[in-house]
């Protein structure tokens, strides 16, 4: 199956990136294909709340002629969305916060419904009073069974904290593994329900 991964991380390299790659390599090593996007090198504008959008069932919708009509096209065609993202002053980067924003224009559509998301959080203190608001926004927006603006399945909100620890790259890869393995169980159900 198809498993988007959207690197939030303004750094390709850095902390967030080591974690989803553990991920892609463990999915990938489960017989998935993985299509990466990094928000960093797409040019995507904030949303304009002109709700032209909700007009429109069957595409996106939106006005707004960017980078992110490429991303949209990748969410419709996956049949699992991982993003992940660094904490920022308690929050989602500035390069996902654009892309989930203008996610939006696919809520009233049935286009990402029963899709797979999880959410792959880093920050460098506890998770508790860093991630906690970030996990809480993930439920309210793609977990349909707390009736998330999305009808999508959310796996799981997997957090990696203290990223500056000695230990993180053997916490970061037991995190990987276990949201690499939620997501091929996830798939596989819906295989099988199918």
């Amino acid at each position: 199956m198809k498993i988007l991964t959207i690197l939030g991380s303004p750094q390709k390299a850095g902390k967030t990136a080591t974690v989803l790659k553990f991920v892609e390599e463990k999915i990938t090593a489960q017989g998935h294909e993985i299509i990466r996007v990094n928000a960093v090198e797409k040019q995507i504008s904030g949303c304009r709340g002109c709700y032209a959008c909700m007009q429109v069932q069957d595409s996106p919708g939106c006005v707004l002629q960017d980078d992110m009509y490429d991303v949209y096209s990748k969410m419709i065609s996956a049949d699992a969305i991982i993003i992940a993202s660094p904490i920022y002053c308690y929050e989602l980067t500035s390069q996902i916060k654009p892309l989930l924003d203008r996610s939006f224009a696919l809520m009233y559509t049935p286009l990402l419904d029963e899709k797979t998301v999880a959410g792959l959080i880093t920050c460098m203190g506890e998770e508790n009073g860093n991630a906690d608001l970030v996990t809480k926004a993930f439920h309210r927006m793609f977990d349909s069974s707390q009736k998330s603006i999305f009808q999508t399945k959310l796996a799981g909100t997997y957090v990696v904290s203290n990223s500056r620890a000695e230990d993180f790259e053997s916490r970061a890869k037991a995190v990987a593994d276990k949201l690499a393995d939620d997501i091929s169980s996830t798939l596989q159900n819906r295989r099988i329900s199918l």
